[in-house]
């Protein structure tokens, strides 16, 4: 049979028409050009505000208060938009200035440098109770507030005068408000007081506060050394962690006024600069500095399970730690020095990355509640970022 004839191939296809209107496609740029994907703190809010060195006060409301205090006033900022709430008015001359700072949500407890404790409801001064010493801590646990004070000569800061206020006034004529009826240290008795057993060097009191009676003495408690911090531990009923700048770190039971223990696995490692409490109940971060003769000081952060009174791990930092803050939402811990921000890896007990702090020493560090938010505080800034993964660095 005879053979089709082959096909002939097909006709070339003609180019595609370009299109009517064209997209700009952006290139893409080189790996080593692209955005880091996540850094170690972000800020997303940032404020330029002036605070002072002392810690600030974060009450877990909805949206969070954080209260901050300047030299003579305080300031409520709501952290939804880190916008003042409230501004305090000037604190009068005779109280000093502000030395530490608590909230509970409903009033604002104040501590002074020239011993006083001050309780307002929003901005108003409803108690204030006159004590020996200047007040280095404060303390809230519940109706209960706690106050860590120092003996000895007052240490005053920069911009505190003795006249700057038309109230300054001598503390025998103060007035007397309906809390403070039989405060220690008003008597203004100008008896010979030269065969007066000396101030131990710093006390511990225990107030309740109420609705009607917002500030009552209930204990007060010598203590072997002056108070650098107070933490009570969540879990432990009547008992508070007392940070000593030489005595190291003890556990009085303020409801018996004693003493429960001296933490010995501090011992050797220095002066306490700073203690926070973890999300495990029986553990608490310690920030030493130990002074080496003839060698760098050695600053560390040390891990301490107070119920085995054991520390777990260390951490050494190049610089002391003022500040320290654990995150609820992974095992982290952020530490701060007077120039920079480091996140730790608490499983793996490494560095994850350290984040430079700007122009001023970063005062306080807090973790937003269930969340990854970090806050952090200098003297002329609040700002509020996301801490999480970030490029690794070497450990200090």
């Amino acid at each position: 049979m005879p053979t089709a004839p082959p096909s002939p191939p097909p006709a070339p296809a003609s180019p595609p028409s370009p299109p009517s209107n064209p997209k700009r496609v952006r290139p893409t740029p080189p790996a080593s050009l692209s955005p880091p994907s996540s850094l170690l703190f972000s800020p997303y809010l940032s404020l330029g505000v002036l605070t002072s060195p002392v810690p600030p006060s974060l009450f877990p409301s909805s949206p969070p208060l954080l209260t901050c205090a300047l030299p003579r006033s305080f300031t409520i900022y709501s952290l939804a938009s880190i916008t003042p709430s409230l501004v305090s008015p000037r604190l009068p001359g005779r109280c000093g200035t502000i030395t530490a700072v608590a909230n509970d949500g409903k009033r604002t407890f104040l501590g002074t440098s020239r011993g006083y404790v001050r309780v307002y409801e929003r901005v108003t001064c409803i108690a204030e109770w006159r004590g020996g010493g200047r007040v280095a801590a404060l303390e809230l646990v519940g109706g209960v507030v706690m106050v860590g004070r120092n003996e000895g000569a007052e240490v005053r800061q920069v911009g505190e005068d003795d006249d700057e206020d038309d109230d300054s006034e001598p503390d025998s004529d103060d007035e007397d408000l309906s809390a403070i009826s039989g405060a220690a240290g008003d008597s203004g008795s100008d008896s010979d007081d030269s065969h007066a057993p000396a101030p131990a060097p710093g006390t511990l009191e225990v107030f309740t506060t109420s609705r009607y009676e917002p500030l009552t003495l209930v204990a007060s408690v010598p203590l072997p050394s002056p108070v650098s911090s107070l933490l009570h531990p969540p879990t432990y009923v009547n008992k508070v962690l007392v940070a000593t700048r030489s005595a190291g770190l003890l556990l009085y039971n303020v409801r018996s006024r004693k003493l429960l223990h001296t933490f010995g696995a501090l011992e050797g490692r220095g002066v306490i600069n700073a203690i926070v409490a973890s999300p495990d109940p029986d553990t608490v971060a310690v920030s030493t500095t130990l002074a080496v003769p003839g060698s760098p000081p050695a600053h560390q952060v040390t891990l301490l399970n107070l119920r085995h009174d054991k520390p777990l791990f260390s951490l050494s930092h190049s610089a002391p730690v003022h500040s320290m803050s654990f995150s609820a939402t992974a095992p982290s811990l952020s530490t701060a020095t007077p120039s920079e921000v480091h996140t730790w890896d608490l499983e793996k007990r490494s560095l994850l990355a350290t984040y430079p702090h700007g122009n001023t020493a970063p005062t306080s560090l807090l973790y937003l509640p269930n969340t990854p938010t970090l806050l952090a505080t200098s003297l002329n800034s609040i700002c509020i970022g996301r801490a999480g993964p970030a490029t690794s660095g070497p450990a200090t």
